[in-house]
């Protein structure tokens, strides 16, 4: 198919590289069919250089670029990555089955070349095009235990679900997706992102209990995090308000009030999040499904270190472990962590040529991120590993469920899980 619409450049390499299981991310289009009012993505295009270009113009990938880059005849910073055949996070900023691949059809004939290529895919989608037009089910079909399937649900309320995630197919759909992808191999995965307080938090109960009945064999979980830069825009400050009236409650204020150590980006307080977690883990437990934490502050508490559910044993499926969602977790089970330590477990991994390192993204606006862009990924992780003033550390970032140990004898920081965290927090209690 021509396309005649201006290019989007995509896949890149996520910002998040640092706790991503599979930090290539791609999409199709620049912008989703779909009007979530809860939209990281949205809210995101709405602050920094962004804003310029807030309207939403619709660009699409260049297919035979795309073809070119897996094929590895386009040599690009990840080729390592996609010559090693890690797993491809498709729909990272928009759906990959939202109303406009209806209409351009651009995913579908990318499914039909990654199926040739045998390559593997982890989708994250709110759609069920997929069992509406017979094509989209027949490359699941093909593909089978390569491909990974995660589905957003993330209440059972159908009235609120309808005006909260606009022109989004009915949770009860959503599960029969789930369940029709499982039976024909396809791996799935309950994506509870966002959880809302006062929403999702009153059918945990249910939607897990859904999930087992459909065979569903992971939960992803994360709270809803309210992002402060963005509210200047008209079109998120609308949707802001719209949210606050279908839950009845003004959102803005509540996460300001019960925010944790967080400025711009809003987290909730660990203390706030503790009980929901407790409670839905406990769920989880009951029905036998294993969840793991996409949330900053309880990385370490999910089954292994892919937050977005994909299990170890799914061989196909391959991740990423050099990272600090693998990293909390493993710190909880062994204590501490050195530097050595974390690049042995990352040593077969990817990005350690001296190319440059976030090929794909395009705002520079910031010193930092230039000079994070001309990092490899070796130097950007050990820059991030020990500089306790950066962004990247590790401590503040993951709510301080990590802890400087001091350094090694090469002058390394070795890192100490922070045990006495929920203790402190149980006696304010």
């Amino acid at each position: 198919m021509e396309n005649k619409l201006k290019e989007y450049l995509s896949p890149r390499i996520s910002w998040e590289i640092l706790d991503c299981s599979m930090p290539l991310t791609f999409d199709q289009y620049n912008w989703c069919g779909y009007n979530c009012l809860y939209c990281f993505s949205q809210y995101q295009k709405g602050i920094g250089c962004a804003k310029k270009s807030y309207k939403k113009k619709l660009n699409i990938v260049n297919v035979e670029r795309i073809k070119k880059i897996f094929n590895l005849e386009k040599e690009v910073s990840y080729s390592d990555y996609i010559q090693k055949k890690y797993t491809l996070q498709w729909g990272g900023l928009s759906d990959p089955f939202c109303p406009f691949e209806e209409k351009y059809g651009i995913g579908l004939e990318l499914m039909k070349f990654f199926n040739e290529i045998e390559y593997p895919i982890s989708f994250s989608s709110k759609s069920d095009l997929i069992l509406r037009d017979e094509r989209y089910f027949n490359e699941f079909k093909k593909a089978g235990d390569r491909w990974h399937f995660k589905a957003s649900i993330i209440t059972f309320d159908e009235e609120k679900a309808k005006k909260i995630e606009q022109g989004v197919p009915s949770p009860k759909r959503r599960f029969e997706v789930l369940k029709k992808l499982r039976e024909i191999g396809t791996h799935t995965t309950l994506r509870m992102r966002p959880i809302i307080v006062g929403l999702t938090t009153n059918d945990f109960e249910e939607l897990i209990k859904t999930a087992k009945e459909n065979n569903v064999e992971t939960v992803s979980a994360e709270f809803f995090c309210y992002d402060v830069r963005s509210t200047g825009v008209e079109a998120t400050w609308k949707n802001y308000q719209k949210l606050n009236e279908i839950l009845g409650y003004d959102v803005g204020k509540f996460y300001k009030q019960f925010k944790g150590d967080w400025t711009g980006y809003i987290r909730l307080s660990r203390e706030i999040k503790l009980f929901f977690v407790n409670k839905l883990e406990a769920i989880c437990k009951k029905y036998d499904i294993p969840i793991v934490w996409s949330d900053s502050s309880f990385k370490d508490r999910g089954f292994n270190g892919s937050c977005c559910g994909i299990k170890s044993e799914w061989e196909k499926l391959k991740f990423c472990k050099l990272q600090y969602t693998n990293f909390c977790k493993i710190c909880r089970q062994k204590g501490f962590l050195t530097l050595n330590e974390a690049l042995e477990i990352g040593k077969d991994e990817i990005f350690w040529r001296d190319k440059t390192l976030l090929d794909g993204n395009r705002n520079l606006k910031t010193q930092e991120r230039k000079i994070k862009r001309k990092m490899s990924f070796l130097d950007f992780f050990i820059n991030s590993w020990n500089n306790l003033k950066g962004t990247g550390n590790p401590i503040k970032n993951y709510d301080y469920v990590l802890k400087n140990a001091g350094k090694d004898g090469q002058g390394n920081r070795v890192y100490m899980y922070n045990f006495e965290r929920d203790k402190k927090w149980k006696k304010r209690k």
